[in-house]
């Protein structure tokens, strides 16, 4: 991070020189105002060091204005100057997208409860088979109704 103000300290420490680019005092007032961009960028404070940039890009202008400084040199100081915003400016970081669940094409199947079976204590509750008869007759089919009462059309008594 204190190399791209370094870089702009070299920009314009060249510039005391070149009468007709930079005005000397302009010069040194730029270069004061680098120097306060990078003090405050090596020291950490990001806040003050794009404060700086920005009170540096003003005097820039208003040296332009004036005709301190060149169309040509300005442009030369104002792309150092936004290397150094890009370089003090901490990237947005792009947020990761939540993953949904992606609804399902199938419906859920509804729970059913299962079904247990009781014995009463009054024989054979499954309707399948009638009474079982007596001396040893095995009945016939039973009505369904599961209460084992024997109300088939088995054999009857002998």
């Amino acid at each position: 991070m204190i190399a791209t103000p370094l870089i702009v300290v070299a920009l314009l420490s060249g510039c005391a020189g070149a009468p007709a680019d930079l005005e000397r005092a302009t010069g040194q007032q730029l270069q004061s105002s680098v120097l306060g961009v990078a003090n405050a960028a090596a020291a950490g404070d990001t806040t003050g060091a794009l404060s700086a940039l920005d009170a540096l890009e003003a005097k820039l202008a208003e040296a332009e204005a004036s005709g301190a400084v060149s169309a040509a040199r300005a442009t030369t100081i104002r792309a150092a100057i936004s290397a150094v915003r890009a370089d003090l400016t901490p990237a947005t970081p792009t947020p990761t997208p939540t993953p949904t669940a992606e609804p399902s094409s199938v419906d859920p199947a509804t729970p059913v409860e299962p079904v247990t079976p009781t014995d009463d204590g009054n024989g054979d509750d499954s309707g399948k088979n009638g009474d079982k008869g007596k001396n040893g007759d095995n009945g016939g089919n039973g009505n369904g109704n599961g209460n084992g009462n024997g109300n088939g059309n088995g054999k009857k008594d002998k």
